[in-house]
């Protein structure tokens, strides 16, 4: 029985560290997947950031660029507004790309999310079952142990009863 007891306890241990480390390894996801969600957001707003200045540039140039050829001649005019239509469709389709990354990394992290979570409830569930089971083994064990006690008291008392007899 003392073996018996020494293997749920080792089983009781086990679960228990194993439920440590997956509570460790849940909170350093929940730590880490953040950090590196708001990471990539942050370069990818520093990057909207620096193509919107570029852009700023890029019209403010096309503008005085647009001024001096009215002046000068009429027909470059015709040049730098196409030339203008053409950075404004390229920045646009930089930024319609960048927004389109953005999408897809937002729902790769998650999907990432949602199957990690999905993977600890399994881990926990399983964790939970093995409790239930290590639950019903000790209620085994303690009522075979007390059937043996009363087994033993009655075989106490039967000695009794033939040594007070006699």
């Amino acid at each position: 029985m003392t073996s018996r007891l020494a293997a749920l306890n080792e089983q009781v241990s086990y679960l228990v560290g194993r439920i440590d480390g997956l509570e460790a390894k849940q909170k350093e996801d929940r730590e880490v997947f953040p950090k590196l969600v708001d990471g990539r957001c942050a370069e990818l707003l520093r990057e909207i950031a620096d193509l919107k200045a570029r852009f700023a540039e890029n019209t403010s140039s096309a503008e005085e660029k647009q001024k001096r050829v009215l002046l000068k001649v009429q027909s470059e005019s015709n040049k730098a507004a196409v030339q203008f239509a053409q950075d404004k469709i390229i920045s646009d389709q930089k930024i319609a790309q960048l927004r389109a990354a953005i999408d897809e990394e937002v729902a790769i992290r998650t999907r990432a999310d949602d199957l990690i979570r999905g993977t600890v409830a399994d881990e926990v569930a399983a964790i939970k079952a093995d409790i239930v089971a290590e639950k019903g083994e000790r209620a085994a064990a303690d009522e075979d142990l007390v059937q043996a006690i009363n087994h033993y008291a009655a075989a106490l008392q039967d000695g009794i009863k033939i040594v007070s007899s006699q």
